[in-house]
């Protein structure tokens, strides 16, 4: 819930925001939306460890796990960690185990109509499906990350 809160206030907040998660603190995360538009323009300084829930059923109304949605001038960036945890879908893929059943695990990180997005210094890790994923965005720069997955 903080982290919606922050988004909120910086949302509708008529100054530059800059949204941190404090290097060395780690945050444990269901799925979550930042919606826009916004009054302001967002930096989201990921300086520690974002990590997934791994309780499938909050996935259940969502298919993707942080999901940023209809902002201009967003940037995201810091160093940190995002964890998607994903051994608990792999694990229980229909791809790998004829006997589950088949679900569709979510993108870990999604951007939708943003424009002139920026993405930068993040290591992505052990993403549910997929790592990354730009939609609908216009003037995107993506640099300097990491994606790691067995």
């Amino acid at each position: 819930q903080a982290f919606q809160d922050s988004w909120k206030q910086a949302c509708s907040s008529s100054q530059d925001v800059i949204i941190e998660v404090p290097t060395g603190k780690s945050y444990l995360v269901r799925p979550l939306s930042f919606l826009g538009p916004c009054q302001s323009q967002i930096t989201v300084e990921i300086g520690g460890d974002i990590i997934a829930s791994v309780n499938i059923s909050d996935y259940a109304k969502v298919s993707s796990w942080l999901h940023f949605d209809g902002l201009d001038h967003l940037v995201v960036q810091g160093g940190g960690t995002i964890d998607g945890r994903g051994s608990i879908w792999w694990n229980g893929s229909c791809r790998y185990n004829r006997s589950h059943p088949c679900t569709n695990a979510p993108t870990a990180l999604l951007f939708g109509n943003c424009n002139n997005l920026n993405v930068n210094n993040l290591r992505i890790q052990n993403s549910q499906q997929i790592h990354v994923d730009f939609e609908s965005c216009s003037a995107v720069s993506a640099t300097y990350l990491t994606v790691t997955a067995p």
